[in-house]
């Protein structure tokens, strides 16, 4: 019986199970009650325990030189809303012993869960962020560094603050004002207003963030 779980999000959980991914990074050390024992690895995408593993030692990264020098075991790139900010400083759990089991549903929330606070965009709202992405990289304009780490977020289906659904609003909200306006901003695709607007999720992205607005 599973008594103890984390959350870990796709793709990492995935990748736990297939034994590439052997250490998990986070801000804070985990209790010790989660440690030498088998925990549940419950991911907030499916909402389900989907396979267990073991922590059997923790490692600190001071900075991000020494993150980034053992990004083969936890596979948390640059890219990632998961790469450690500012002081670089993250703390590694290695893993062994990990399996896959048939998913469950948990009883009570996940450590490091916070799903009700922080939704998960859905898939159409990352597979534009990503699409963006992809845009900006390819044409080399479009975006502000602001709406790069918005799309990283949305693209990898990370939770999202509702201060940044909030934001999301405000952003449509400027940017989409007027119908007409819009449509010409961004009927080309390689447009700068294009690519900005798909880094903001386009239109699932607006429509995902006004459901949140208070009725």
């Amino acid at each position: 019986m599973i008594t103890e779980f984390i959350a870990i999000h796709e793709p990492y959980a995935d990748w736990i199970l297939s034994g590439a991914k052997t250490v998990e990074t986070r801000y804070m050390r985990l209790s010790p009650k989660y440690m030498n024992k088998e925990i549940g690895i419950y991911v907030p995408e499916r909402k389900k325990i989907i396979g267990v593993v073991r922590v059997v030692a923790t490692i600190t990264y001071s900075n991000k030189r020494e993150f980034d020098a053992d990004y083969s075991r936890h596979l948390v790139g640059e890219d990632s809303p998961f790469y450690p900010k500012q002081s670089g400083k993250k703390i590694g759990h290695v893993l062994k012993g990990a399996r896959a089991i048939t998913p469950i549903s948990p009883k009570g929330r996940p450590y490091g869960s916070t799903i009700s606070k922080n939704p998960v965009p859905p898939r159409t709202v990352s597979k534009v962020a990503c699409r963006g992405l992809e845009k900006r990289r390819k044409y080399k304009r479009g975006g502000t560094s602001v709406g790069v780490a918005r799309a990283r977020d949305l693209c990898n289906r990370a939770n999202v603050s509702m201060r940044t659904v909030k934001r999301m609003s405000s952003y449509f909200a400027r940017h989409r004002a007027s119908r007409a306006t819009n449509a010409k901003r961004i009927s080309d695709p390689t447009s700068p207003a294009s690519i900005a607007d798909d880094l903001w999720g386009g239109t699932a992205g607006m429509n995902w963030a006004r459901r949140f607005k208070p009725r």
